[in-house]
């Protein structure tokens, strides 16, 4: 494949950006929900084996108790989590798409539109406190319209997403809006 065809790639932060030409984009983040369900039942078959549920009585209750929201909780997150979310910018075509993939069901999902219902890209910030030291913040990048609104990705730090936002725009040829808190 010639450089034209595959693209330019660079990382930012946890997504990867492939421009092929000046009018088209492909943003990609991957994330591995598989090796975070590993890493949580690793450290929780251990716990349930140092209780001691053969020793009947409540333990036995207690770890059964246990596995069952650590099953709910790994479906939840095979359910909500995708393991691969592109957004893709294409000018010539007139559209852009954001595509994610779960593994659970594996079936994906598309949101797709013309460029020109956008009118803005905005990167905004959630903040969620719980009193007395307990916060958490959240950075989203959003299409507005007219009438509607497009969520394209969210993340915890505040530079990629703000850098992916402004890349959006650059190709898109759409305004960057100032920083807003939904």
């Amino acid at each position: 494949m010639t450089e034209k065809e595959q693209g330019k790639k660079r990382q930012i932060g946890r997504y990867q950006v492939q421009e092929y030409t000046a009018r088209r984009l492909v943003i990609e983040a991957r994330r591995r929900p598989l090796l975070a369900l590993g890493i949580l039942w690793a450290i929780f078959v251990p716990i349930v084996a140092l209780i001691g549920p053969w020793m009947g009585g409540t333990r036995l209750l207690i770890a059964l108790t246990a596995a069952g929201a650590v099953f709910i909780a790994s479906l939840l997150v095979l359910r909500f989590t995708p393991r691969i979310e592109r957004i893709v910018v294409d000018v010539e075509a007139g559209q852009f798409r954001v595509e994610r993939y779960p593994l659970f069901p594996r079936a994906k999902t598309v949101i797709q539109d013309e460029i020109s219902a956008v009118k803005g890209v905005r990167c905004g910030h959630r903040v969620w406190r719980d009193p007395p030291n307990v916060q958490a913040e959240q950075w989203l990048i959003e299409l507005v319209g007219e009438k509607e609104r497009w969520l394209l990705t969210k993340g915890p730090d505040e530079e990629p997403i703000q850098k992916v936002a402004r890349l959006f725009a650059e190709v898109s040829g759409r305004p960057f809006l100032e920083q807003q808190d939904p």
